[in-house]
């Protein structure tokens, strides 16, 4: 099974091949440099010696004879570049007629230096030798050998050693490459566990590799946090679900004292509103608790979305909250959708989500139904005085089924479009006019959708509004 690493996992890759390159360039650079300049020493040493051999030939020819001319000859030099110089340092003789001035002074130490013969400035090194003739008098032998081969060899050197270091760094970064890609493997495979067991209410765990390093320990150390936080979990939702029963039973009690009461007070109307919204609240609980465990019972029919969305849009209407002296106005554009689905359930969605919006609109809300990649269906026109259309096509049997409730109150910031289905989520007061909502209809909402295979997400509509949407499949 191939195992393929996000953007920021082949981003590590990346950056340690990179170091390791920058890295070996570095070190190649220096030893090639530190080699280079060993090399060049040897060889210019080595052209020295034969210079000096030379030298020594002629100055040993000149023992026997006061002609310096007749020394070179006799010592037969045709490689090197000879002169025999004076006391004073005049050149006396040359193997080398394009040498016509002193290549050195009398007692100069030994030296690399540039020469000009017949128009060609080469490199060589210059040895100066001290010589008596056969009458004693003093001179001079100065040798000097090229070393441009030498500069050659080294410059070819230079060449192959870079091309055999630059493939070895390519064949070793590939190898690290592959290694690296080997090491993380095991863990992307844990970041895919995890992300499955993020998406999934199962307690599923994550693989742990048989490796024997710390990405073993560090699955089994996740493994063991995820017991931990499973038990938690478990814990809170039997603990919800429990309070959720045993109060049931006193919260009925006490509405049917103040239903029966035949001449109730102020503070027993009190009580008995109370009552019926904590009986909500208890009602809500065990919901989430049941999808949670997902045992949130669905009974699933043919159900017209389009219907349930007209019927809460008059609803809506009827009990429209005043802003500024003017009821808020409930508009609905509805095209037949067509769904199977709890048409109950489904029902307290779409109640939830205009409760919400006629909470915080300003003066407007908006409900829409409409099918998303439906083929080519027409859209029809003739809408009744709720906004529903009155023709319904087949191909509402396809595609998604898309549920808009739009209201023009302040737009939710994007940090707070995902947290506002949270449980007992209260945002900034700016969305909390109505101190009668539990904080649990959102969350209920989207625990239904989800259980229908649906999605509900806050965003922000085209014209600026702020807008829930129900996306439902439609097969």
């Amino acid at each position: 099974m191939h195992y393929h690493l996000p953007r920021r996992a082949r981003g590590l890759r990346v950056r340690v091949v990179a170091t390791f390159v920058v890295a070996a360039l570095v070190a190649l650079a220096i030893a090639l440099a530190a080699f280079t300049f060993g090399l060049r020493q040897i060889l210019t040493s080595s052209a020295g010696d034969s210079a000096t051999t030379e030298a020594q030939q002629v100055a040993k020819e000149l023992s026997t004879t006061d002609d310096a001319s007749a020394a070179l000859r006799a010592a037969g030099i045709h490689t090197q570049v000879v002169q025999v110089l004076d006391a004073s340092g005049a050149m006396l003789a040359t193997n080398d007629s394009h040498a016509s001035t002193p290549l050195a002074r009398p007692a100069e130490s030994t030296r690399r230096t540039e020469i000009t013969l017949d128009g060609d400035r080469d490199h060589y090194v210059v040895v100066t030798l001290a010589a008596h003739t056969r009458s004693g008098a003093e001179r001079w032998v100065v040798a000097a050998a090229p070393i441009d081969h030498e500069d050659t060899i080294v410059d070819t050197t230079i060449v192959l050693l870079a091309l055999t270091a630059g493939c070895l760094l390519v064949v070793t970064g590939w190898g690290i490459h592959r290694v690296v890609g080997r090491a993380l493997a095991p863990v992307e495979r844990i970041r895919l566990d995890v992300e499955r067991i993020r998406s999934s209410h199962r307690p599923e765990r994550v693989t742990v590799p048989a490796t024997g390093d710390e990405i073993e320990r560090l699955a089994i150390t996740m493994n063991a946090m995820l017991d931990r936080l499973d038990a938690a979990d478990a814990s809170q939702r039997a603990f919800i679900s429990d309070a959720s029963h045993e109060l049931r039973s006193p919260l009925a009690t006490i509405r049917i004292l103040t239903e029966t009461d035949p001449e109730p007070s102020e503070s027993t109307r009190v009580i008995h509103a109370e009552t019926l919204r904590l009986q909500g609240i208890v009602e809500s609980l065990l919901a989430l608790a049941r999808a949670d465990d997902d045992a949130l019972a669905l009974t699933l029919r043919d159900v017209d979305l389009d219907d349930v969305a007209h019927t809460e849009a008059l609803r809506a209407r009827s009990a429209a909250p005043t802003r500024g002296g003017e009821p808020v106005v409930v508009s609905a554009d509805l095209a037949p959708v067509r769904v199977v689905a709890d048409g109950e359930r489904l029902a307290q969605v779409v109640r939830n989500l205009v409760d919400n919006a006629l909470r915080h609109a300003t003066s407007a809300v908006r409900v829409t139904t409409r099918v998303e990649d439906a083929g080519n269906r027409e859209p029809a026109t003739d809408r009744d005085g709720a906004g529903r259309v009155n023709e319904r096509s087949d191909d509402d049997a396809r595609g998604t089924a898309v549920l808009t409730v739009d209201n023009d109150g302040s737009v939710l910031d994007a940090g707070d479009r995902e947290a506002i289905f949270g449980r007992f989520v209260r945002l900034d007061d700016a969305r909390s006019r109505d101190a009668g909502g539990s904080g649990l209809g959102l969350a209920i909402a989207r625990a239904i959708v989800q259980a229908h295979g649906g999605t509900l997400v806050a965003e922000e509509s085209p014209d600026g509004w702020c807008r829930f949407t129900l996306r439902l499949p439609m097969d």
